[in-house]
């Protein structure tokens, strides 16, 4: 006869065991494709620069590998199915194409003006997460000098220089003294790194045993899983429903969020 003793010791006993395999379950996802063995390729068919002060350059592309339909995506120009970008100020353009199984290729691609100022090189510093130490410092050439230098079309200044900017998007315009100008879309990362940050966490606090180590999908032993359930991650991390017992840091907490942000980069 079992007793009201040993009864209840492995009811306890039972509830740890689901209570440890429910706080490590992921939402049950279908494989995604592996677009590496898919290879999407972007390749520039043609650019024509602008006129000074103009908006009439352009550039195609055409995509190649992976499933077809492509689509063609510009943060700067917006989505269109043919490759072919019109009315293009002077600038440096992203442009990203994406196949049917969502594997995708990217390119960067300069229109510049004719005989006007050009961006010739741009430097970027991190900012560090949550805090606003990142810098851009841009240099010009061609048009007229003296050159005026605007960021996110603020006040005018001499100096190449902007500082004490936070981690996101900004704009740069370059004008020289006839009017002609050139803009640039810059990124700021907050500069966590996946080898120097990120890695110990995962491997110490979710890639364990009974949790992601490939006992439980995803397996977080592998960095391309991390990177494909990046949002979920910050997401689930941020909200302490992972890992179990919500064992991580705020600062630990704070620098997934920031490496997500940045891209989920392998750095």
């Amino acid at each position: 006869m079992r007793t009201t003793s040993s009864y209840s010791t492995n009811m306890v006993l039972s509830l740890l065991i689901l209570f440890c395999i429910s706080s490590c379950t992921w939402d049950q996802m279908s494989p995604e494709v592996e677009c590496s063995t898919t290879l999407v390729q972007l390749e520039l068919l043609i650019s024509n620069n602008t006129a000074c002060g103009d908006s009439n350059g352009s550039f195609s592309v055409r995509a190649s590998g992976g499933e077809g339909p492509y689509t063609y995506t510009s943060n700067e120009l917006g989505n269109n199915g043919d490759g072919v970008f019109e009315n293009v100020a002077a600038g440096n353009y992203t442009v990203l194409a994406t196949d049917g199984f969502g594997c995708s290729a990217e390119l960067n691609i300069a229109v510049q003006n004719e005989e006007g100022v050009n961006l010739q090189n741009l430097a970027v510093t991190d900012a560090g997460c949550g805090t606003s130490n990142g810098s851009i410092q841009v240099t010009a050439t061609g048009g007229t000098e003296p050159y005026e230098f605007r960021i996110n079309g603020g006040v005018a200044q001499t100096s190449n220089h902007f500082q004490n900017l936070g981690s996101g998007s900004y704009t740069v315009s370059i004008t020289d003294q006839s009017g002609c100008e050139t803009t640039e879309n810059v990124e700021i990362l907050s500069g966590i790194s996946y080898q120097g940050s990120i890695r110990t966490i995962i491997e110490t606090k979710c890639a364990i045993s009974g949790c992601h180590n490939g006992n439980i999908f995803p397996d977080f032993r592998s960095l391309s899983n991390i990177q494909a359930n990046a949002g979920r991650i910050r997401t689930r991390t941020g909200n302490q429903s992972m890992p179990p017992n919500s064992s991580l840091s705020q600062q630990e907490i704070d620098m997934i969020a920031c490496w997500v942000t940045d891209g989920a980069l392998d750095n």
